[in-house]
């Protein structure tokens, strides 16, 4: 049985080794590239040295050339100009979001440094963009000279909150995105007040963005009553001046049906964050 076994699945090779395999001679035929060419480890080592060694002279010579101008200023008492760091942002938004404190973030922002902005519209979006929004950011920062802040805004469907993307880091929702904007381009808002007063701008943002927008009747009617018992007493809700928490809660209440209700207190910081937000919450 063993013997039989042995010879019972025997089969042909069907694949000769043997056999020559005739290569093309004409189609695609071309010179080779890389002839002549002989590129060693060593050789490539050699270039990258070279290289490195070009960009270290340049360097040390524009630092001995800014160390030149830093001294020929204190010599004739010139002040010389500060570059401004060049920053660039992409906020992404759909028309369902609360994205209002964001862009009236923004127009304050483009009242303190040169910007430039750009609207786009993804074709993915179905819904209809509020036209106010439309206006604020169609006139959001047009700078005629060289801007510091680039802003890319895009109108997108399905995002559950506003993205703002930079260089390095994806910053996610409304909160987060008016600190960012706050602390590098209008820190005086914010954390320049110290942590105290910091501590309550955060603490009345958290009100605006969370329970003003996601929570029932009941908190909002409180949150209502709080602020009127707050301006009862201040004219500011966090400091004696308008701070980060008054951009947040004014754009998060700010056409509210609670607003037609309000008490006076209320009615008359509204009033003023309109002022001294020069029109651009209209």
């Amino acid at each position: 049985p063993l013997a039989m076994a042995s010879t019972m699945y025997r089969l042909d090779p069907i694949v000769d080794s043997v056999r020559e395999i005739e290569l093309p001679s004409c189609m695609y035929q071309m010179e080779n590239i890389h002839k002549g060419i002989t590129m060693t480890t060593e050789s490539a080592s050699v270039s990258l040295t070279e290289l490195e060694r070009r960009q270290e002279s340049v360097l040390g010579e524009l630092s001995a050339l800014r160390c030149r101008v830093q001294d020929l200023s204190r010599k004739f008492d010139i002040k010389l100009a500060e570059v401004e760091e060049y920053r660039h942002v992409v906020v992404h938004a759909s028309p369902e979001n609360a994205t209002r404190p964001v862009v009236v973030m923004l127009r304050l922002v483009s009242k303190l440094l040169a910007c430039h902005s750009q609207v786009y519209v993804h074709s993915s979006l179905t819904a209809k963009l509020d036209k106010r929004l439309l206006e604020l950011l169609d006139g959001l920062c047009q700078s005629d000279g060289n801007p510091t802040v680039g802003v890319t805004w895009i109108w997108k469907e399905g995002l559950s909150q506003p993205v703002l993307r930079t260089s390095d880091q994806c910053i996610n929702g409304v909160g987060p995105i008016l600190r960012y904007l706050a602390r590098v381009c209008a820190n005086h808002l914010y954390e320049e007040l110290g942590p105290s007063t910091a501590t309550v701008i955060d603490r009345w943002i958290d009100t605006a963005v969370i329970t003003l927008q996601s929570g029932n009747a009941k908190e909002k009617t409180a949150i209502v009553r709080n602020l009127n018992s707050r301006l009862g007493k201040h004219e500011w809700l966090s400091a004696n001046h308008l701070t980060l928490s008054d951009v947040a809660m004014f754009t998060a209440l700010d056409g509210h049906q609670l607003v037609d209700s309000a008490p006076g207190n209320v009615k008359k910081w509204l009033k003023r964050c309109r002022e001294s937000l020069d029109g651009d919450t209209d």
